[in-house]
């Protein structure tokens, strides 16, 4: 007997036709006017990209050597912004949001779906700034990994979690689901997810539960690479997390295990998954010394030496939050320092939970990046 899930994919299968997967090759945002008040930047994306002879990183090369420092520099940040700037009325709130590269929607169930032409609004303001101002489009990225965490409950149909997917072990529904998610957020005007998790679930680990596709790298392989593909499909850029993998709480992973432990990673860099977020988990510097842990996107041999040398994985590396890491995790630091770190490490984007935490600051003299 089949699902009511199963019954509502077969219908939408109908209506789509055959399908063709393609590339994970992430899609460029559209880019629109803005009549906000900066300093305006002209640049042809266009052109960059024909004379880089379609080749992304010699043409995303050339736009940042385009832009001013300040804007250059607000292409590393990720940052979530204040529910109380989706709402009608939020301009004020809106106008203290920090420039940056990418913005993430939070957890907003009290959108009720009358708010939608709020949240669009929203999202066009995100980007007529971006381009006006920098002249590179943002991501606009929400966090979804369906089941009970939908950060947009009344606005995108409820959808399974990951382990539910998976445990259909049918790719084609999975990929229409992907893509079903992926073209309501669209129409929403969402560029970019925070997901899905790609993480193996392993026995006594409580940070996946539901969250991931299964218990096996093949299964987790298979099922993330169509939900992935039909997202791609839809006109969203995911972001695939949590390098280096779900941990046990109280234990550190083992530096000289995490390559090996995340191997299907490398299956997901071959495939050309555009971004991976890398976490916070504790990493074990030292085996002989139990106290010598780290955050993990702070390390350069977990970010740089495991992902990217061992595992093959070259495009964007995204941060998780930084301003979630506990003190405990890296006593006496401050959140710049933890950003240059992460920087340091290899990270390519920098995400922060709370956009006053930092801030852009520019001047004829100086263009700088302070946590306050």
């Amino acid at each position: 007997m089949q699902t009511k899930f199963q019954q509502r994919y077969q219908q939408l299968a109908s209506k789509l036709g055959p399908l063709n997967y393609g590339d994970l090759t992430p899609p460029r945002p559209p880019v629109q006017p803005d009549p906000a008040p900066c300093s305006p930047v002209a640049i042809d994306i266009a052109a960059a990209i024909r004379e880089a002879d379609d080749d992304p990183a010699v043409a995303a090369a050339r736009l940042l050597g385009s832009l001013p420092p300040a804007a250059a520099l607000a292409q590393l940040f990720l940052t979530r912004v204040p529910a109380a700037s989706l709402g009608e009325g939020a301009q004020a709130v809106r106008a203290q949001l920090p420039l940056s590269g990418g913005v993430v929607v939070p957890f907003a169930d009290a959108l009720i779906p009358s708010a939608a032409p709020s949240l669009r609004a929203f999202i066009e303001s995100v980007q007529s700034r971006a381009v006006r101002c920098t002249g590179v489009p943002a991501l606009v990225a929400v966090e979804f990994e369906g089941g009970l965490l939908n950060a947009l409950p009344h606005l995108v149909s409820h959808f399974p979690s990951a382990l539910s997917l998976g445990a259909t072990n049918s790719p084609e529904l999975i990929h229409r689901a992907g893509f079903a998610l992926g073209s309501e957020l669209a129409a929403l005007g969402f560029n970019t997810l925070v997901g899905p998790v790609v993480d193996v679930a392993v026995a006594g680990v409580t940070n996946v539960v539901a969250r991931t596709f299964g218990s096996t790298p093949e299964l987790v392989e298979r099922s993330a690479t169509a939900f992935l593909k039909g997202l791609v499909r839809a006109g969203i850029v995911p972001i695939i997390k949590s390098f280096p993998g779900p941990y046990i709480v109280g234990k550190a992973v083992a530096l000289d295990s995490v390559a090996t432990n995340a191997a299907h990673y490398k299956t997901f860099a071959s495939y050309g998954v555009p971004a991976v977020m890398v976490s916070h988990v504790n990493v074990l510097i030292d085996e002989t010394n139990p106290t010598t842990f780290f955050p993990a996107l702070l390390v350069p041999a977990v970010v740089t030496g495991a992902l990217r040398d061992s595992l093959g994985f070259k495009k964007v590396t995204v941060s998780d939050y930084l301003d979630y890491i506990s003190p405990w995790q890296a006593p006496a630091r401050s959140v710049l320092q933890m950003a240059s770190l992460a920087l340091l490490a290899g990270c390519d984007m920098l995400s922060f939970s709370d956009p006053t935490r930092w801030r852009l600051r520019t001047s004829s003299r100086q263009q700088t990046c302070s946590a306050t």
